[in-house]
Order: structure tokens, then sequence, then C-alpha cells
């Protein structure tokens, strides 16, 4: 991660347009202060299903209502 002032980013933007190409992030400041972060935009990958498969089994009453007890706890303080 690179930290540049506003001004240098305006300055030379397109060397770090190509950085953001590249996968690296900018965090951008002014008078010493940050002020923003700028990530590329990364592609999203789909989640691969099945790997806890085997590992947790629904019980039959998960749909069933809570018994009174523990809905009364929702409501003390």
């Amino acid at each position: 991660m690179k930290a540049i002032s506003v001004s240098e980013f305006q300055l030379h933007f397109q060397k770090y347009i190509d950085m953001l190409l590249k996968g690296e992030n900018i965090v951008l400041f002014r008078n010493k202060k940050n002020i923003a972060l700028i990530e590329p935009i990364r592609e999203k990958t789909k989640r691969p299903q099945g790997l806890c498969k085997g590992e947790f089994n629904v019980p039959d009453d998960f749909n069933e209502p809570l018994p009174g007890n523990i809905i009364e706890q929702f409501y003390k303080g």
C-alpha cells in the first residue's frame, strides 16, 4: 500500500492508475491526514459449495418456535 498526497496523485495520475491495475492499494492524504483509500475492483469469485459437507447437521426441529424461557431472555434487560 502506498501513501501519496492528493497533489502527487493529480500530477502523476496515470502512474497511480497503473498501480491500481496491478492490484495495489493507494492511500491519499492532504495536510498529513489520510482522507481516502483507493482499492482496485477485484473480480468476485464464486464460493465453492460443499466445503463443510458432513460436518454440520441441521436438526429436525430447526424451524420450530423457540421454547418460552429462551424467548423471555430476549426481552429481559
